[in-house]
């Protein structure tokens, strides 16, 4: 399991000691300036830290690359702020066991208008309604030996762009319903007209990419 965390001290612990029951889990600290790295340690996750922050995206790509050279087949991304249960992790392996390439959540709901956008746009072109949430299973295979072009990210696309990237290689995707539980304190990625505008440029950029960007193999 991957989980990004920026400044996550309040919930990392909850997070960890639950989902360490499935595997391993590699926390990417995020540059946070409390205690996130250490405590994360302390329940048993591996952690990979950021001197600084990178963000999201750069966490994101941290995990899935050091779980691609670890040798794993699949990689399950989960958010720090304990709002989704740990206990989707099984459902998600049981997808990725059978055959599936990409397993994408599905929130109950969504904060953000430009996040309904998203959304009509993600299950327009790619069947995918919710490509912002932050579970999300990957099959390591593909990007093993059809390296998609994983790497560094060019643009925030608040974590979307490995989906965009997977499904132009036309793999098989499937959607699952998850729960949430409300979040203890302020999002990471604040609330207002910025995140709105960044969520939008995020879309163009990932309709730039879906649309114009040949796939080129890369080696990780």
């Amino acid at each position: 399991m991957v989980v990004p965390a920026l400044n996550e001290a309040e919930t990392i612990e909850r997070v960890v000691s639950k989902l360490v029951n499935f595997g391993e889990v590699i926390v990417v600290n995020d540059g946070s300036v409390d205690r996130t790295s250490e405590i994360a340690e302390g329940a048993g996750a591996f952690v990979i830290n950021h001197g600084t922050r990178l963000g999201y995206n750069e966490a994101i790509w941290t995990g899935l690359v050091y779980s691609v050279r670890r040798g794993y087949k699949w990689a399950i991304t989960i958010d720090a702020d304990n709002q989704f249960a740990p206990s989707l992790i099984e459902m998600f392996a049981k997808k990725l066991s059978r055959d599936v390439d990409l397993v994408v959540g599905i929130r109950p709901y969504k904060q953000r208008i430009s996040e309904h956008v998203f959304g009509f746009f993600g299950s327009l072109l790619w069947s995918v309604p919710d490509p912002l949430c932050g579970v999300k299973g990957y099959n390591l295979d593909i990007l093993r030996s059809k390296v998609f072009g994983m790497r560094r990210f060019s643009f925030d696309s608040i974590g979307v762009e490995p989906l965009v990237r997977m499904i132009k290689l036309r793999v098989t995707v499937v959607n699952v319903s998850v729960t949430m539980s409300k979040r203890i304190d302020k999002p990471r990625f604040g609330s207002g007209v910025v995140p709105n505008c960044k969520i939008i440029v995020a879309l163009i950029y990932c309709l730039f990419l879906y649309w114009f960007v040949p796939m080129k193999k890369r080696d990780l």
